[in-house]
């Protein structure tokens, strides 16, 4: 079972960089999902850009009722749909994070979607 989800991040295009209670990081690209029902409305930048974390911390959710199964996020349970979604681990880079428009030193927490119930924030 995986761990809860701390944090979401929308990354271009269509990848969400998923931060869990155990420290690991898994980047999400769902593009092979946007031709479904639920998900076609992401291909908008701003629906996609709408990713949270459920109040529970179970998952990554958007506003249309789009979610996904955490096990597969984490890499503990393989997707059972036809076009499954890739999961990766990013590699940090020194000074900055592979994959986003971070340079080093620079703080990017504002744009992390933490929990709701995730405690108070001691930074």
């Amino acid at each position: 079972m995986a761990p809860d989800v701390e944090a979401a991040i929308a990354l271009q295009p269509y990848v969400v960089r998923v931060v869990f209670a155990d420290g690991a990081v898994r980047d999400v690209d769902i593009e092979p999902l946007l031709s479904g029902p639920v998900f076609e409305s992401l291909r908008d930048p701003a629906t996609f850009a709408s990713v949270s974390v459920d109040e529970t911390g179970d998952t990554i959710t958007w506003p249309n009722g789009a979610d996904l199964d955490p096990d597969v996020i984490y890499g503990t349970a393989p997707a059972d749909w036809e076009a499954p979604v890739r999961v990766s681990v990013p590699q940090l880079a020194q000074g900055s994070i592979q994959g986003s428009n971070l340079s080093e030193g620079e703080d990017n927490s504002e744009n992390l979607t933490p929990r709701e119930d995730a405690g108070p924030d001691l930074g």
